[in-house]
């Protein structure tokens, strides 16, 4: 849905939004906007958020908001469908993933790494998806999309979130180490010696690593994937000088 649909959604269910938005004009983005992004856009989600503000009439819109933003309230969102009655939107997706084959769940795992949009070529070497066969139909369910215009591939925010929570710690550390390698091996022209030789040491390590950023060959559809690959580069040169686990998650949140 688009964001102007979504917000014109919002609005017809839960009325009071309108009112709340001229009486508060503090705020840089109008809370419906914020209300429809954090809901991803998503029917059910837009629903069950306007529903729950038109029904608790003294919850702050602002307040519920910052609920919103926690992975588990969004996901725990309750909305009706014509044919399932009350279903959250985790319980919406579970029945969509749940007819997958085996490899589509393994590629729709493989997916949450992916901090934004990406191409078909990074799919295929870091989700092992030959042919990106999987990833197609994954778009054919509807639990990715696809612009033709840009040959590009993206998860909504509330599908990504659900996409990782069935993969163990060691899973998400395989799949991140797969995403680092391909991207630095992408956008670094030269293959630095860092890769081929365990002999260069922490200082050469730090010194190599604050000009990473500037040796990608980055473009702006690519950066959101180049600035992940650098935390989870920095994670492992502390595995690699330290021996300590590698924790992707702690470095995703840095």
């Amino acid at each position: 849905m688009s964001p102007d649909d979504a917000r014109d959604l919002l609005l017809k269910i839960a009325h009071r939004l309108t009112q709340y938005e001229i009486r508060n004009t503090k705020y840089e983005i109008r809370i419906t906007d914020e209300l429809a992004s954090l809901c991803d856009y998503l029917p059910l989600a837009l629903r069950a958020a306007a529903s729950t503000l038109a029904e608790e009439i003294d919850l702050d819109p602002a307040d519920y908001a910052k609920q919103l933003r926690d992975e588990k309230t969004r996901l725990g969102l309750k909305g009706v469908t014509a044919t399932t009655g009350e279903i959250s939107v985790e319980a919406s997706l579970n029945l969509s993933y749940n007819q997958l084959n085996d490899e589509s769940k393994r590629v729709f795992r493989c997916l949450s790494v992916f901090p934004a949009d990406f191409d078909a070529q990074a799919e295929e070497a870091i989700c092992e998806d030959d042919g990106h066969k999987q990833l197609s139909e994954l778009v054919k369910r509807s639990l990715a999309n696809y612009s033709e215009e840009r040959k590009r591939y993206w998860l909504h925010d509330l599908i990504r979130i659900y996409s990782k929570s069935p993969l163990s710690v060691d899973q998400q550390n395989a799949i991140s180490l797969r995403h680092v390698d391909y991207y630095v091996k992408r956008f670094i022209a030269d293959e630095d010696a860092m890769f081929r030789t365990d002999s260069i040491n922490l200082s050469e390590a730090s010194v190599w690593l604050s000009g990473l950023e500037e040796k990608m060959n980055l473009t702006n559809e690519e950066h959101q994937n180049a600035l992940w690959t650098i935390k989870m580069f920095q994670a492992s040169l502390s595995v690699r000088f330290n021996d300590t686990p590698a924790n992707p998650q702690a470095a995703e949140q840095a």
